[in-house]
Parts: structure tokens; sequence; C-alpha cells
């Protein structure tokens, strides 16, 4: 059901009383329960709208305005006498309740945009960093903290206490849910602080709330790294007070083991002073300004708000975002964290860093509540972190495999000893067998397997574990912290041929270039001019001329330079068809000039670049590589 509320968090209702003195509050009250409706001073708004406290369900008889009861109906009374409301209906809402003179509705008296407006996750492209709920939200299961960790929720505030004698009965079970979705925990304490103007008994009260509130806390388990904090909001207590009551409650949670002591408050008593921000620091400030009406009827109004209040730690901007997926249509406050004001944000690394376990017995540590997780880490394992976070002081790193988890543990950087790389002059490697990156830290394949005689360019090395690890050019620049396994590299040396000279293959082959893995076919008889040879894996790979600096080689077992020449069924004996070279046809060079229909006996052909050679009897007699081009011979009938 849609709610209309005049204040800026849940309202309060009567559902949960707390157990103690007669004489004490009795009411539960849910973070920004007694906080009044405020906007930016750009915000435009109706006469008629009213910022007063949340009313009584029936006001006083003279009262003209509007009211919200503790079920969140939203009523408009003149002079007392309850007035017909209504809204347009959708799609043409236009953000308004309006209240009219009688029954049927045709006269309208009063209008009020209405506070705050409801607004989906699902279609509003808002920051989502914190959800805070009580004993009222006692309704979400597993799930719905699962759901809200996959639409960007990365903190869940959880109500612990309220004055000395409260504690949610849901809030153990709610943490557990919390850390098992991967969600930062952060606790707040709604502050009485005596309802008083007398600030040795609000100052007296505010000790006392302190030490409960730790207590609790120690008994739930909460880690001493949590940010605990304290909602000033409650009407009762004189605003002359709350600031020096309010030190005196975070000194005593300090000295209580809990040292991130921060502060919830309406936006109004932090400018006011009520809340002073000079005395409590204001990046510990989280304060509540809720927009009037929705994004789309108040543009500017929620833009203002919603962008102009980063010199705090943190604002809360409605209490009625609804969520995907909730087994419950209710909705719940969020809030945006403008200075990883919860504790909730892990910085990234500039780049992945490996780094080697150097004290025995380390652990890994969940940092909401500081327990070790697993088993001891191996002294000198290598890991690889990606991110770090700094708690009570020191600073832990995280690993990926946790991060992608989503869990937030971290190994302490004291621990650990960085893993640095050797840059070496780059050179050319080949895989002698089949072989793969891998993540040093792990040991781990990464990637699809890399053939044999593949080539690489290293640039740097690094060694994990007693392993020697190649790092290649294309990862260096990247800054991936990929390496190869020496195991599987030799180097490249290309050296020059004896005797740079022609060859031809003596089968269809291919020529290779091993860096990039391409291949050229190459015919049965086609010749090169080889200049270079490189060895790999104990094969010779031969380089022609016009492919130098390619590292593009060929086999040489499917090359020869001494040509093979096949014998003709029989003598042939034919006639030039014109003035004709005899040439060496592997190298092209002109031996000599044979005159046009001189009348030839050949014995033995061979097949060159795509074209046939006849070598005279004489010549295979001699065993002389000497032959003319077929083209100009033709048969002696």
């Amino acid at each position: 059901m849609k709610k209309f509320l005049l204040f800026t968090a849940i309202a309060f209702t009567t559902g949960f009383a707390i157990q103690g003195k007669a004489d004490t509050i009795q009411e539960n009250y849910s973070m920004g329960s007694m906080i009044e409706a405020e906007s930016d001073t750009t915000t435009t708004t109706s006469s008629s709208q009213s910022s007063s406290r949340l009313r009584a369900a029936v006001p006083a008889a003279a009262y003209t305005g509007w009211s919200t009861d503790s079920s969140g109906n939203t009523t408009y009374y003149l002079n007392g006498v309850l007035k017909p409301t209504g809204t347009i209906a959708s799609p043409n809402d236009d953000g308004y309740t309006y209240a009219y003179s009688d029954a049927t509705k045709k006269t309208v008296i009063a209008k009020r945009l209405d506070h705050p407006g409801d607004i989906t996750k699902s279609i509003n492209n808002l920051a989502t960093d914190a959800v805070d709920i009580a004993s009222y939200q006692y309704w979400m299961t597993q799930a719905d903290f699962n759901a809200l960790k996959a639409q960007g929720v990365k903190t869940i505030v959880i109500k612990l206490t309220q004055s000395t004698n409260y504690t949610n009965p849901y809030a153990a079970s709610q943490i557990k849910m919390a850390q098992n979705a991967g969600l930062n925990i952060a606790t707040y304490h709604f502050a009485i602080f005596g309802s008083t103007s007398n600030q040795t008994t609000a100052t007296n009260a505010a000790i006392a709330e302190a030490k409960y509130y730790a207590a609790q806390a120690k008994a739930l388990g909460i880690s001493s790294n949590t940010v605990m904090i304290e909602d000033a909001e409650y009407s009762g207590t004189a605003s002359s007070v709350w600031t020096n009551a309010s030190v005196a409650f975070r000194n005593q949670l300090v000295a209580s083991g809990y040292p991130q002591v921060k502060y919830y408050t309406s936006k109004s008593w932090a400018t006011s002073g009520t809340m002073n921000t000079s005395t409590l620091g204001i990046k510990n400030f989280w304060v509540a300004q809720y927009l009037y009406g929705t994004p789309k009827t108040n543009a500017t109004g929620w833009n203002n708000t919603y962008n102009n209040n980063s010199a705090y730690g943190a604002l809360q901007y409605t209490s009625q975002m609804y969520y995907n997926n909730q087994s419950s249509v209710n909705p719940v406050d969020t809030s945006v964290d403008y200075s990883d004001f919860f504790g909730s944000s892990f910085t990234s690394l500039t780049e992945p860093r490996f780094m080697k376990i150097n004290v025995s017995k380390t652990y890994r540590y969940d940092l909401n509540t500081m327990a070790t997780v697993g088993s001891a880490l191996t002294q000198n394992q290598v890991i690889k972190f990606v991110d770090k976070k700094q708690v009570n002081g020191v600073w832990y790193l995280r690993t990926q495999a946790d991060v992608d988890s989503g869990n937030a543990y971290g190994v302490p950087q004291s621990a650990l000893t960085e893993i640095t790389t050797n840059t070496i002059t780059p050179k050319y490697m080949y895989f002698t067998s089949t072989g793969w990156k891998s993540d040093p830290a792990t040991q781990s394949k990464v990637g699809n397997n890399i053939g044999q005689q593949t080539l690489v360019k290293v640039v740097d090395t690094y060694s994990v574990n007693g392993k020697t690890y190649y790092r290649t050019e294309e990862d260096a620049k990247a800054n991936n912290r990929l390496g190869i396994s020496g195991q599987f590299l030799a180097d490249v040396s290309v050296i020059s041929l004896d005797g740079p000279r022609m060859f031809y293959a003596t089968d269809a082959t291919v020529k290779t270039n091993f860096l990039t893995n391409s291949t050229t076919a190459v015919k049965s008889g086609d010749t090169f001019f080889i200049t270079k040879k490189v060895l790999m894996n104990g094969v010779w790979y031969f380089q022609a001329k016009t492919d130098e600096g390619s590292y593009t080689f060929i086999n040489s077992s499917k090359l020869s330079s001494t040509v093979k020449y096949i014998d003709f069924l029989g003598p042939r004996k034919m006639k030039l068809i014109e003035d004709t070279d005899r040439v060496n046809p592997l190298t092209g060079e002109v031996l000599d000039r044979l005159p046009k229909d001189k009348i030839i006996d050949f014995s033995t052909k061979v097949y060159i670049n795509g074209e046939w050679y006849y070598r005279t009897a004489f010549n295979t007699a001699n065993n002389t590589n000497a032959a003319i081009p077929a083209k100009y011979l033709t048969e002696v009938k």
C-alpha cells in the first residue's frame, strides 16, 4: 500500500514495547521516525504543505492542516473536521494529495506534494549504498538480503538498542543473514539521553546508554571495527544538550572498545547546531533529508538534495525505496555513502599485487567480525591481492577469490612481502611443448592452451615459490600479472645460414609465423632463398630472405637445395621452338643459350615454382643441375 509521510524515515508504530521500568520511553522507534520533512531551499512546495512532526491519529479540535497517522495514512482536517482526500489516478498522477470540501470531491481546499515519494530501484538511477532496518523488518529472509546485495546495496545498518533497556530481538538473525549475503554491517542505537534539558542528566544518560549499546554489541559478536551510530533525533530531549551528551556517548563507546563512532540526525539538526558538526566532525554525520515528490515530479529538488550533501559522510534520502525480489512489498530507508561512512568500501589497488606470506600462522580475517577464516596460510605462499581496507589503523588486503565471492575477508599487510618483477632485455622465447599462462599466486592455468613452438616476446620475470615466470610484453602493457612458467619456454636464437642459397619445397607444406601462429601454404617445388635458421625442439627451421624479421619459418625437412629430378618413362627427343637459355632451375642462373630448332635427347625432369624443366641425357649422366623450361620444347615426331 502506498504511504504518504511528512517526516524523513519510516513512521514508528507501537508494535514493539520496550521491556523495562514503567517510567521509561515505551515506544520502539526506528531510524528517522521523529525527523521532520525537509527539502533544499531551492525546492518549491505548496503553501499548504505541513512540516509539523507526526501528529496523533485525531488532532486537536481546532487543528487545520495535514496529518499522518501511525499507519502512514494521510488525512486533512479543517478546524478539527476530517475532510475527504484523494490523488489523481495513475498514470496521470501529478504527485499531489488533494483535500476536498465534501464527499463529491469537486472543490479542492488544499493540496500537498506527496512526501516522501515512492521510488523503485529498477527505474531510478540512485545510489543504494546502505539500507537501515530495525525490528519492523522482521519479515526479511535470507533471499531478501541476497536480493539487496544483487541490486547494489553494500551495507545494512541494523538497529541494536534504544535507551538502556531495549535490544532489537531480530538483530542476531538480521546480522547473520546480511553477512551471509556478503553485505557490510553497521549498527545504530536510538538515543534518548534522559528526556531532559539538564546537561548533566543528559550526559550521564548518554554514558549509560553507550555502555548498554556496547554490551549488547559484544553479546552479538559485533567486531570492534564496526561503525557504531548514534541515532540523534528524539524530540523529548532538549536541543541544547545533544552535542555534549554525544561527545560523552562517543568517549564511552571508544573506552568500551568501539572506536568507530558516528552520528545520524536530520539535516536541520546538523545545520542548526543541535548536533554540532565542528565538535563532532562533519564527515562523521549521516544526515537525513527526504525529498518531496519523486524524481519525476520534483527533479530539481531531488537533484539538489541528492547531490549537494557531500560535505557529510552519508545522506539518507528516502524511506520509500522499493527493491525488487523482496518477500514483502514494503519500502525501506536507503542512503548514499559519500566517504566510506559505513566502512563498507575496499580501495582497489593500482594493479593486482602478488605478495608472499612472510609470517607463520597468518590468517584471513572477516573484517566485519574480525574472526579468523579457515586454516592458517602457508608461510612463503604467494597470493594475488586486488583491493584493500583499513580497519582500526591496520591495512588488510583482499584476494581476487574473495572479491569474486563477495567476502569481506582480508590478510594483514604487515604479514606480507611484495613480489616484484625483474625487468629483462626483451627477447623472444618459444614453447617447447604445449603450455599456458598462469596466475602465479594460485599457480593455476589462465586461458587456453598455447601450442608448441609458439613464440612470445617476454620483458620481465618474477619468482614464485621457487619457479620463474616470464611475463609477455602484451601482459606487461595491460598490467596483467600473468606469467608463463619457465618449464614451457626456451630462448629463440636465430642464426645466419652457412652460405645463403636457394632451396625448393620437396612436398606441399606451410610457412609458419611462430609469433602469430599464422600459416601460409607452400606448394611442392616452390623455391626460397634461405638466409637464416633457428633450432626449436631439436628441429631446424629455415627462413627466407623475404621473411627476415617476421619470425616466419619453414621446417627444413621440407626443403632441399639439391634438385630431385624424375626419370621419363623412356628417352624423349624434343626440338626447341625458339632460342632458349639453359638454366639452373633452382636459382634461375643462365648457363648457356641454345638455338631454335635444335633437337635434343631428354631423360629427366623437375617441377619448380609451378613450372616443368627438362634435363638432357648428357646433363643427367653428368648429374649437372641444368635444365630447359619445357614450355620452349616440342616433341619430335
